[in-house]
């Protein structure tokens, strides 16, 4: 379901503000039957002692007909309902401070467009940056279930081979990992304790006998920052082996850098100011690691996220670093035999706190995603095919205090859309892309209480990317499944 949002990003291509309230302000001018009757001016570009405050919901269909609260004060009988230049139908002025009406068509546009509210006696306010038009409506289905105590991340990855991804989560209260079933339908999970409060989660076989482990950090100055929960085989773990990295790991990526058949380990320490390769040595069935390759970032960047992607389209996976204090985005180049050179910087927004990939623009060159924590927003970074960036593309702005991003095409069109977490809002985001890297504006989905952690998943193997939060304050997660009619 949607919950009520009153602020929207300004970018793609829309009709102008601008445009559209010269059209209104030059009706009412023309036909204003209060015209000299002295009405004071408003703070909305309107006059008289009347106001617009919020709009549910915050976005509709283009074909209108969506159902459209209005919320402000001095409302009076009779009076009318705007978006844009087309007139709402079926108004009812319920008190002062509501009215009920039918918004229009778009004609044709999507985007932000105006509100105005005008009553009988020629008293009007336009408020802009309340609703915009969507080209297709999202329809999610919501369910939460239980998992530890304060968790902090979450990923969906098949453990026990049956096909279908099991939803895992980082419980940091607890200390300790929920890991629900897709066989049963995500109840009656099984929770297996970590040394300490984990912080971020990677699946892979780390010890060849092809059973899924779980690569565990933990970001606490013990020496026990760094786990592996060994796969039973019929989706359980065994107790974790403990590993020293040091300095408060904070992300962990797990893929085979160097072609040996073993999923080597990346992790970023939070206060190291370098990212660390961990080498893979294991012999099944046991597990072995040996410091690898240390890769130094600029000082004072304190990495906070980490992403292991083909931007070069040579197979060989870049590394890419958030770096929170820095405000920076961090791209090491990969090379045969699992060696990074580099890294290219590129400056986003401030406190960069998430990273994801994806091509927006359709030109067949991944772009990144770098969500800024402070900023509110999403640094929208143009790829070029070397690893580096031509431009920025106009940055989405968020919910209050975002903490996760992802690329998918929530609605089937062959476009990547912008989705983002906002644990302030209890709400996650999705901005329909346009394909060539502009998105509209955002449909709310409600989850569950302070959403740390996200990811987009195909939980029942239909087609249709589905969203899970791991909920810090109400110790669960919300399962968001896609009912998006194509």
């Amino acid at each position: 379901m949607f919950t009520k949002k009153t602020t929207f990003s300004r970018f793609g291509s829309w009709f102008t503000i601008g445009s559209v309230l010269f059209l209104l302000a030059g009706a009412v001018s023309s036909c204003d039957p209060a015209s000299g009757t002295g009405l004071p001016p408003n703070d909305m570009g309107g006059v008289g002692a009347i106001a617009v405050t919020s709009v549910s919901p915050a976005v509709g269909g283009m074909t209108g007909g969506t159902p459209v609260a209005v919320y402000g004060s001095g409302f009076a009988q009779g009076a009318t309902v705007a978006f844009g230049n087309q007139l709402a139908t079926q108004v009812q002025v319920l008190s002062s401070t509501q009215i009920q009406a039918l918004a229009p068509a778009s004609n044709g546009v999507t985007g932000q467009v105006p509100v105005t509210v005008r009553n009988v006696d020629g008293s009007f306010a336009v408020a802009t940056g309340l609703f915009g038009y969507v080209r297709v409506l999202l329809d999610f289905s919501s369910e939460r279930i239980a998992v530890g105590t304060k968790p902090v991340a979450v990923i969906a990855e098949d453990t026990n081979g049956d096909g279908g991804p099991e939803i895992i989560t980082a419980n940091d209260g607890s200390s300790d990992v929920s890991v629900l079933a897709a066989n049963l339908n995500y109840m009656n999970g099984m929770v297996y304790p970590t040394p300490v409060g984990p912080t971020a989660l990677a699946v892979a076989d780390f010890n060849g006998n092809r059973i899924a482990d779980i690569a565990v950090v933990c970001n606490n100055g013990s020496a026990q920052d760094l786990a592996i929960l060994s796969g039973t085989g019929g989706g359980g773990f065994m107790a974790p082996i403990p590993y020293t990295v040091g300095r408060n790991p904070t992300a962990v990526v797990a893929r085979d850098l160097d072609g040996d058949g073993k999923p080597d380990i990346i992790v970023a320490p939070r206060t190291g100011d370098s990212v660390i390769v961990l080498k893979n040595t294991s012999v099944t069935p046991g597990f072995s690691f040996v410091n690898g390759a240390t890769y130094s970032l600029k000082a004072m960047s304190s990495p906070s996220a980490l992403l292991l992607e083909d931007l070069t389209g040579d197979v060989y996976p870049e590394l890419v670093t958030a770096n929170y204090m820095d405000s920076s985005v961090s791209v090491f180049i990969g090379n045969s035999g699992g060696v990074f050179s580099g890294p290219k910087n590129t400056t986003v927004g401030n406190q960069v706190l998430a990273l994801a990939a994806g091509d927006v623009n359709g030109d067949g060159k991944k772009d990144l995603a770098a969500l800024s924590y402070s900023g509110r927003s999403v640094s929208v970074l143009k790829g070029t095919g070397d690893g580096s960036f031509t431009s920025i593309e106009p940055s989405p702005a968020t919910g209050r205090d975002p903490r996760a991003v992802a690329f998918a095409d929530i609605d089937g069109d062959g476009k990547q859309d912008l989705v983002v977490v906002s644990a302030g809002d209890d709400s996650v985001g999705i901005y329909l892309g346009d394909g060539s890297g502009g998105f509209e504006p955002p449909q709310y989905i409600t989850t569950g209480s302070t959403p740390y952690g996200m990811v987009v998943k195909d939980l029942n193997l239909d087609g249709k990317p589905d969203i899970v939060t791991a909920n810090y304050n109400s110790n669960n997660v919300s399962i968001l499944r896609n009912r998006t009619q194509r």
